[in-house]
């Protein structure tokens, strides 16, 4: 009987792309930038502001382990990262708190768990 098992081998030309660094890290670059700038640009006043803020930060949210994910080198991500939660996060918490106070409830919630 035989085992089956997962080949490393890329089976299509896009994972084969996202093992290069250089396209995985300009494709994180793209979508941070992407997100951010959507974050950054929602207007509190429109009436679907609570829709809006609920489809683009967990974009936002994810990026870490998108980062971590990906095939840049392990220096590269842990800047990015670190980049990510001492930049970012607090710049889009002046904007607007509630941010903020998301990613603060997740970590309290992620140190209980």
């Amino acid at each position: 009987m035989a085992i089956a098992s997962k080949s490393k081998t890329p089976t299509s030309p896009l994972q084969t792309a996202l093992q290069n660094p250089v396209i995985a890290g300009a494709g994180l670059a793209v979508y941070l930038a992407v997100v951010i700038y959507v974050l950054l640009t929602l207007d509190r006043r429109n009436t679907w502001f609570p829709l809006h803020t609920t489809l683009a930060f967990p974009p936002l949210v994810i990026a870490p382990f998108l980062i971590m994910g990906s095939s840049l080198p392990r220096i590269f991500k842990i800047v990015s990262i670190l980049i990510l939660l001492a930049v970012v996060v607090p710049v889009l918490g002046i904007y607007d708190s509630t941010y903020l106070e998301l990613i603060i409830q997740i970590c309290i919630f992620s140190a209980l768990a």
